[in-house]
């Protein structure tokens, strides 16, 4: 191994005292060979001050379950470590990391995050806009349930034999079915990967409406129910609306108004649901 050059023992003086314990007497002189290497006492409070950050970013990347790093990196980088020299008081030299190690715990965060980014499938960014409650538990629930059934077995779907196999036929024949008014309605989610999968009429939302559902190559699926606003739900146009906040349909269930429509659209996932909405669109005459 090399031997320290004088900027190694240098950076160990600043780390040590960065590191050291704060209850434990201090040696003035070694303060001050310390910061006389580190060019003054101002330097050398940046210096600490650079070390605690540094360090109080490592533990965070270490223990973030967002994106915590793997277990045996981890052990690797806190355990080939070398302590730093004692120079002032009592040093505790294992609640030091070194510099190398605490890049290299933020290098693995930052290659986890960047990585989770290109997972993720392309679609319009999350709306920012708040979702006002406008169904209870108990009506979100039964949505949930005929999803869950006839998003795994569309044969399930009431009259589904009536409406046309695919999305094609789908879409010239359903703006006679809901409302003459509508010249055209956009229904194909094929670029976030789900397939029209069959359609079929339905009354958890009321009567009038129709049921259409979608599936993936990963077995999720989607289900969008149409039906004419009769202005019972009081819903503005363009406000996106759900179930309660914090019951467990909240984000899977999104519902609104467009062009004299009301559509709720009810998904396994909830970000398949936020993408999936704006590629939904009704043209009227």
């Amino acid at each position: 191994m090399p031997s320290p050059t004088p900027n190694d023992i240098r950076f160990a003086r600043v780390a040590a005292l960065a590191d050291a314990d704060t209850d434990a007497p201090m040696d003035v002189a070694a303060r001050e060979s310390a910061a006389a290497d580190a060019g003054g006492q101002e330097a050398l409070d940046q210096r600490i001050t650079e070390q605690n950050r540094l360090r109080e970013a490592c533990s965070r990347v270490m223990d973030s379950p967002a994106h915590r790093c793997p277990d045996a990196l981890r052990a690797q980088l806190t355990q080939a470590h070398t302590p730093p020299p004692a120079v002032i008081g009592r040093i505790m030299p294992s609640r030091w990391i070194g510099a190398v190690a605490a890049a290299a715990l933020i290098a693995v965060s930052t290659v986890a995050v960047v990585g989770a980014l290109k997972t993720l499938r392309p679609g319009p960014q999350a709306t920012s806009m708040s979702i006002v409650q406008v169904i209870n538990t108990d009506q979100a629930a039964r949505f949930d349930r005929r999803h869950e059934v006839c998003g795994s077995d569309p044969s399930a779907l009431f009259q589904n034999q009536l409406f046309p196999e695919t999305l094609a036929g789908l879409k010239n024949g359903l703006t006679d079915v809901l409302d003459g008014s509508l010249d055209s309605v956009q229904l194909d989610l094929s670029a976030l990967g789900y397939r029209y999968r069959g359609a079929g009429h339905c009354t958890v939302p009321g009567s009038g409406a129709v049921h259409v559902v979608y599936g993936n190559d990963q077995g999720q699926a989607l289900s969008l129910w149409l039906r004419p606003d009769d202005g019972r739900l009081d819903l503005a146009q363009g406000q996106v609306y759900g179930p309660p906040a914090d019951g467990p349909q909240a984000g899977r269930i999104m519902v609104w108004r467009e062009n004299g429509m009301v559509l709720y659209l009810v998904g396994d996932l909830s970000e398949d649901v936020e993408q999936a909405r704006p590629q939904l669109a009704l043209h009227p005459a």
